[in-house]
């Protein structure tokens, strides 16, 4: 009996011990993991580097060198490659068959600082990014942009840790001073959800008019009707304006004593003039905004 009992307990110790090695094995094995799998995202991959190039810049590949990355210009953001980033936070790096020269490594996914600007506004967090007018430096991105860097993961208003200031020009050709920051973001190198076709056969001068005056992309037909409007409100504002001068002169000719009727009769005339003038433009207006 008593050795039933021994042998019991004996049991009962090896399984107590072994539910507890499986207890610390487990937890550890799934923290190896998910570290293991954190760190997949963050493959950097090293590249020789161009002029000019430095550590947040967003880069592409140099036409000439296919090792080798240059600053992305705002025409070429279909070829954005991604963002150069430090060394020291590169936990896993790809370096190239033939380097040569000056190496840096450049990311296309996991959370790294980029160098933006507020040209396009000020920046928030979750805001989608892309490139500005100045090469390799990132911005707000609109409607405007095919395709977009990532989403920011903090925020610059345009005034504060600004690290310097440029002057450039905008999309418009206005010559603007922009600031600089350093602005973490989860890279993510992707089409923009925000993305918005152009009207399609409307000239850009006027695609540009329409979306300035309504703030926003207005389709073909708007702006179409729009000018339709725009060309009766002339002829009707140029019509009366004719026929009042020409009758005005007329009159004038034939009796000289009635200038002051005239006169009077004009004013009245360009007064209708003006309010057919406001009411047509606000009828653009709204045509366009709503």
């Amino acid at each position: 009996m008593r050795q039933n009992q021994h042998r019991l307990k004996k049991v009962f110790a090896a399984g107590l011990a072994l539910c507890l090695l499986v207890g610390a094995i487990v937890p550890a094995a799934a923290k190896a993991a998910s570290n293991s799998t954190n760190l997949s995202g963050d493959v950097t991959q090293s590249y020789n580097a161009g002029s000019g190039v430095q550590a947040g810049m967003l880069v592409e590949l140099s036409a000439k060198k296919s090792q080798t990355v240059v600053p992305l210009s705002s025409g070429e953001i279909k070829y954005m490659l991604g963002v150069v980033v430090p060394t020291a936070n590169a936990p896993i790096v790809l370096a190239p068959a033939t380097p040569s020269g000056q190496q840096v490594l450049v990311a296309t996914s996991g959370r790294y600082s980029l160098l933006v600007t507020n040209q396009n506004g000020a920046i928030k967090t979750g805001d989608y990014l892309t490139i500005s007018s100045l090469n390799g430096v990132g911005m707000k991105a609109d409607a405007n942009q095919s395709e977009v860097i990532g989403r920011a993961d903090g925020s610059f208003d345009g005034s504060s840790n600004v690290l310097g200031s440029v002057k450039l020009k905008n999309q418009s050709g206005q010559a603007i001073t922009v600031n600089i920051a350093s602005l973490p973001i989860d890279i993510s190198v992707t089409a923009n959800p925000l993305f918005v076709v152009a009207p399609a056969f409307v000239p850009g001068f006027l695609n540009k008019a329409a979306s300035d005056v309504a703030n926003k992309t207005v389709s073909t037909i708007r702006i179409y009707l729009a000018m339709a409007l725009l060309a009766v409100m002339a002829f009707i504002i140029g019509s009366i304006l004719y026929g009042s001068l020409r009758g005005g002169m007329i009159a004038l000719g034939r009796n000289p004593l009635s200038k002051q009727a005239i006169t009077h009769g004009l004013m009245q005339v360009l007064a209708t003039v003006l309010i057919i003038f406001a009411v047509g433009v606000f009828a653009v207006y709204l045509l366009l905004k709503l």
